[in-house]
């Protein structure tokens, strides 16, 4: 009879420890989960912005020591990266961001930026992710829609005090790109985020 209760415990021990294992190896692929959503919330909430003239707050986007390439035009930490954001603004905005309330609503200029085929590897504390991004204007209620730019986009992210953050994030534009930035332009099929 000894025997067989100790056979049992044994076993129990033994199932018990397989489910332990199985939960935690569950709690893991969970987790994975829960950080690729916040990580694919974040940049839509990044983009859902722009075009709107609100560049501010990139402390919420990006951690304080972040690097950020769009077509060369390079910024490191939230003040450079504020300050390339409202020089993109101003050299985009001019034409009839001021007077925009005298623009009858039927005319009404809108932007909207569209990301696609986002690919987010979760590794721990740390990420990344590469998508599409497309510039979609609209000038007319009552026409189509156009293009008016496009590109690839390639994160490497990090795990700070539970929030998800940009360490690095290279832009890289494939059409529509202001002229401004020929000079820095460099032309790329694909880039390895993790290396340098």
């Amino acid at each position: 009879m000894k025997k067989i209760m100790m056979t049992l415990g044994l076993a129990s021990a033994v199932l018990l420890t397989g489910c332990n294992q199985g939960n935690a190896e569950l709690e893991k692929e969970v987790t994975a989960l829960r950080d690729r959503i916040a990580i694919e919330d974040l940049l839509y909430d990044y983009y859902s912005h722009l075009g709107s003239g609100a560049h501010t707050g990139f402390d919420k986007f990006f951690t304080e020591d972040a690097l950020l390439d769009v077509n060369g035009w390079k910024a490191t930490g939230f003040a450079e990266i504020q300050k390339l954001y409202d020089g993109a603004g101003a050299s985009e905005g001019g034409e009839g961001h001021e007077a925009k309330a005298a623009v009858p609503v039927e005319k009404e200029h809108m932007d909207y930026m569209h990301l696609t085929n986002p690919i987010i590897r979760v590794n721990g504390d740390t990420a990344t992710a590469k998508m599409f991004w497309t510039g979609v204007i609209s000038d007319d209620l009552n026409a189509p829609p156009k293009f008016e730019e496009m590109g690839r986009e390639y994160d490497l992210l990090v795990k700070q005090n539970g929030e998800w953050k940009i360490k690095k994030r290279i832009i890289v534009a494939d059409a529509g790109m202001p002229k401004s930035m020929n000079s820095t332009y460099k032309r790329m099929r694909d880039y390895d985020i993790t290396k340098d």
